[in-house]
C-alpha cells in the first residue's frame, strides 16, 4: 500500500482528535489485532496510540477541574464549565509548554506507584496566569469560551486552577471524609478549607464545588460542610456562603417529589424503576440534613 501524504496524516490526527474516548479505544484495539500488518496499519495504530496517550495526560493536567467542565446531563446540578475547555487549555500548552506539556504526558501514563512531579500543578498556574493576563495569547480562544459562559465564569474557573495543588491533595482523601467523618478526618477537611480560602476569598466555597462534583453522592458534600462550620443549625447555615449547595439539594428534593405526584403508571416497569430511583435520592438527600445540620 502506498504512504498517507502528511496533509492526509493531519486530517487523521484532527478526527481521531475529536473522537470519542470509547471510539479512540475501540480502533486502538482493532489496529493492533489487526491481521494484516502493514505500514498504514501501524501507522495509524501508534496515533491512536499517542492520541490515548496525549489525552491521559490532560486528563491528570485538569482532573481537579474535570467534573466541572462535563456536558450538563452527565452531571448532578452544580457550577459548569464548558466542556470544551480542557482541549481548548491543553492545546494551547501544547504550544506554549512542550516540554512540561511531554514531561506530564509521560508522567500520567507511568507505571503506577512512582510518585509524580508537581508538572501538573505547574501547567495548571501556567493556565490561570495566561486566561488573566492582558493578552492571552494562544489562550484566547479558551478564554473567550470562558466568557461566553457568564461573567463569573472567568475568575471562578482561574480560581480553580489556582486551587488545583489544594484540590489534588484532597482527592485521594475524599472518599475516606464522607465515610468516616472522625476527629482527625474533620480536622483534615477544615485545613483544606483554610488553604483554599487563603488563595482567594471564594478560594474555600470553590472548594466545596469541586467536592460536590466529584462526589459519586453529591449530597454527601453536606457532611463537609458540617464538618468546615461545626454542625451549624439551619439559621447559621442559610445566612452563610454554603447556603447554596443546601438550596440547590432542597430544590433538588421538591422536584423529585413532584415527580413522584404526577408518576404515570402507563410508563410501565421502566418509569417505575426511574421514579424508585429518584425517590431514594430524595430519601438520601433528606437523610443528609436531617444527621448533619
Amino acid at each position: 500500500m502506498g504512504r498517507l501524504s502528511e496533509a492526509k496524516l493531519g486530517t487523521v490526527r484532527l478526527l481521531l482528535e475529536q473522537a470519542p474516548d470509547s471510539t479512540l479505544r475501540s480502533l486502538e484495539s482493532v489496529l493492533a489485532a489487526g491481521t494484516t500488518q502493514d505500514e498504514i496499519s501501524d501507522l495509524l495504530h501508534n496515533i491512536c496510540r499517542l492520541e490515548r496517550a496525549d489525552r491521559r495526560g490532560r486528563q491528570a493536567v485538569f482532573i481537579p477541574v474535570a467534573p466541572l467542565a462535563r456536558k450538563p446531563e452527565q452531571r448532578f446540578t452544580g457550577l459548569c464549565f464548558p466542556p470544551e475547555l480542557p482541549k481548548l487549555l491543553w492545546r494551547a500548552l501544547k504550544l506554549v509548554e512542550p516540554h512540561r506539556t511531554a514531561q506530564a504526558v509521560a508522567e500520567a501514563n507511568q507505571a503506577p506507584g512512582e510518585e509524580p512531579s508537581g508538572v501538573f500543578d505547574e501547567l495548571c498556574r501556567v493556565c490561570a496566569d495566561r486566561l488573566a493576563a492582558d493578552e492571552p495569547g494562544e489562550f484566547a480562544p479558551a478564554l473567550a469560551r470562558l466568557q461566553g459562559a457568564g461573567p463569573a465564569a472567568v475568575h471562578r474557573f482561574i480560581t480553580l486552577l489556582r486551587l488545583a495543588p489544594v484540590i489534588r491533595a484532597a482527592m485521594p482523601r475524599l472518599d475516606q471524609w464522607v465515610r468516616n467523618l472522625n476527629n482527625d478526618n474533620a480536622a483534615a477537611v477544615r485545613l483544606a478549607f483554610k488553604d483554599a480560602s487563603i488563595v482567594d476569598d471564594d478560594g474555600g466555597f470553590l472548594l466545596m464545588e469541586v467536592f460536590y462534583a466529584h462526589l459519586v453522592e453529591p449530597w454527601q458534600v453536606l457532611r463537609l460542610i458540617s464538618a468546615v462550620m461545626d454542625r451549624p443549625n439551619e439559621r447559621f447555615l442559610a445566612a452563610s456562603e454554603m447556603a447554596e449547595f443546601a438550596e440547590r439539594l432542597l430544590a433538588d428534593i421538591d422536584l423529585r417529589i413532584d415527580t413522584l405526584r404526577k408518576f404515570d403508571t402507563s410508563r410501565g416497569a421502566e418509569g417505575g424503576a426511574a421514579t424508585a430511583a429518584s425517590v431514594y435520592i430524595a430519601t438520601q438527600e433528606i437523610a443528609e440534613f436531617e444527621q448533619w445540620i
